[in-house]
C-alpha cells in the first residue's frame, strides 16, 4: 500500500496511522485482538512527501510490498516497487495469482515489468491480489485471483492485467488484503470491498460509515484500521462477506485510544507496534515469537503497550506477520521477532525477542516486513531483501535464501 499523494516527489516512510488521543491501546481492550491484523500491508508500505527528495542521482522507489499476506507463516511473498517519477511498476517473487498483472502467472526471481503498462500513483499487493490507483486519472484498478469482474464466488480464474474497478471517484490511496481492500477518495472518504479468505468479490464498494475524514487506510486479514485527517486512527472488523455481493454494512470503526501521541502505528497478523513523536516503540499483541520486541517471549497476549527493549529511537516501523523491522534516524535497520527463514537479517536463524541489527552497515530509508522475508530502499536508492526465497521473493536472480540482505537486480530509470 502506499500514500498517493501523487502530485509530491517521494521519500521513503513506513505507512503510519496516527492518533492525537492518550495512552496507546485499543479503546476495548477485550477487542484488541479483532484490529491487530487490520494493517497488515502497512508494515510494507512507503510515504509520498517531498521534503527529501534529491533533485539529482540514482534511480529511486517507492517500496510498495514486502513479504507476503499469508499470515502466520513463512509462505510466498510478492515485493513490489514504483519508480519515483513515472509510477512504472516492477515485481517479483510469487505470481501465481497474477499478482504482478503482467499477463502472466510465472513467478519470477527478478524484477520484471508489472501492470501492463499502466502507471500508478499507489500500488498494493497481496497474495492472492493487487489494486493499483492509476496515476493520470486516479481510477481504482485490480487484478489477480478471481478479480474485479468476478460476481460469482465460484469463478477463481485470475484477472492476469489491470481491469477497471471503479473511475467514478478519485482515489488517493489503496490497501489490499489477502481477503478484502479499501481505498481513500481525494474527498477524504474510505470505501472497502471484498472478504472470504482469496475469494474476494472486489464489487461493491461500500463506504466506510462514521463520517469521518479519512487521510489513510490499511487492510489486514480479518479487519482494517483508518487514520483521520485529525490524526485519530479507526479500526473496524472486515465485513463485506463472500459468496454475497450485496452483502454488509462495514462495522462501524472503533477508535483506537492513545495518550502517548503516536506518530505512527504499524499492524501485523497479530500484533502491533507504534512510534510516539519522541521515536520510542511500543508493541502490543501476540508474542510467541518475540514480535513485540519486549525482551521476553510468550505465548500470552499482551493487551496493552510496552517498550520495545533497548531505548532505541526509531524514525520508520514496519510490523509483520510474526516480525517487526524498523529504521532509526540514522538510517540504521534493525528488526526482532520470528527468524527461521532468516527475515531478521542478521545471519542467522535465531528468534530474537529484542532488536538486531540488520547486518551489511547499510542506510536505509524505507523498510517492510513480510512473511518469512524483509526489503528495504537505501539511501542511495537500491533495493535490498533478506530471508525466505522460494518464489524469487529476494529478486536477485536465485531461489535460494538469504541470511543477509542482497542486492535486488532492479535497474530501471526513473
Amino acid at each position: 500500500m502506499t500514500n498517493a499523494d501523487s502530485g509530491s516527489p517521494v521519500t521513503w516512510r513506513a505507512r503510519t496511522l496516527r492518533s492525537s488521543r492518550g495512552k496507546l491501546g485499543i479503546a476495548s481492550p477485550s477487542s484488541w485482538w479483532k484490529v491487530l491484523p487490520a494493517c497488515a500491508l502497512l508494515a510494507a508500505a512507503a510515504c509520498r512527501d517531498s521534503s527529501s527528495v534529491p533533485a539529482t542521482g540514482p534511480t529511486h522507489f517507492v517500496l510498495t510490498a514486502a513479504g507476503a499476506l499469508e499470515l502466520g507463516g513463512a509462505g510466498s511473498g510478492t515485493a513490489c516497487v514504483l519508480t519515483l517519477f513515472g509510477g512504472n511498476a516492477y515485481c517479483w517473487g510469487y505470481n501465481i495469482a497474477g499478482n504482478f498483472g503482467n499477463g502472466s502467472t510465472k513467478s519470477s526471481n527478478v524484477p520484471v515489468p508489472a501492470g501492463s503498462g499502466l502507471s500508478f500513483a499507489a500500488l498494493s499487493v497481496s497474495l492472492w491480489k493487487s489494486c493499483g490507483i492509476e496515476k493520470s486519472s486516479l481510477a481504482l484498478y485490480c487484478w489477480g485471483s478471481n478479480g474485479p469482474s468476478g460476481r460469482n464466488p465460484n469463478d477463481l480464474t485470475p484477472e492476469l492485467t489491470p481491469v477497471l474497478v471503479d473511475s467514478s471517484h478519485k482515489f488517493k490511496e489503496v490497501s489490499q488484503g489477502s481477503g478484502s481492500g479499501c481505498a481513500v477518495t481525494v474527498d477524504e472518504d474510505a470505501y472497502c470491498w471484498g472478504g472470504g479468505g482469496e475469494r474476494t468479490l472486489v464489487f461493491p464498494l461500500v463506504k466506510v460509515p462514521g463520517g469521518h475524514a479519512f487521510k489513510s487506510v490499511g487492510v489486514g486479514d480479518v479487519s482494517a484500521c483508518g487514520l483521520t485527517t485529525q490524526g485519530d486512527a479507526y479500526c473496524w472488523p472486515r465485513d463485506v462477506r463472500y459468496g454475497d455481493t450485496t452483502d454488509g454494512p462495514i462495522a462501524t470503526p472503533q477508535l483506537v485510544a492513545a495518550q502517548d501521541h503516536f506518530m505512527s502505528l504499524s499492524v501485523g497478523s497479530n500484533h502491533a507496534c507504534g512510534l510516539t513523536r519522541s521515536g520510542e516503540a511500543f508493541c502490543w499483541g501476540y508474542n510467541s515469537s518475540g514480535q513485540l520486541g519486549i525482551g521476553t517471549r510468550d505465548d500470552d497476549p499482551h493487551a496493552t503497550p510496552e517498550p520495545v527493549a533497548g531505548k532505541l529511537t526509531f524514525s520508520v516501523l514496519a510490523a509483520g506477520p510474526g516480525s517487526t523491522c524498523a529504521i532509526t534516524p540514522a538510517g540504521v535497520a534493525y528488526c526482532w521477532g520470528g527468524n527461521s527463514s532468516g527475515a531478521l537479517g542478521n545471519g542467522t536463524t535465531d528468534n530474537s525477542n529484542v532488536p538486531v541489527k540488520v547486518a551489511g552497515n547499510l542506510t536505509f530509508v524505507s523498510i517492510g516486513s513480510g512473511a518469512g522475508s524483509a526489503c528495504g530502499i537505501t539511501d542511495d536508492g537500491d533495493v535490498y531483501c533478506w530471508g525466505f526465497n522460494q518464489y524469487g521473493e529476494l529478486g536477485n536472480g536465485t531461489n535460494t535464501g538469504s541470511l543477509v540482505p542482497v542486492k535486488t537486480l532492479l535497474t530501471p530509470t526513473p
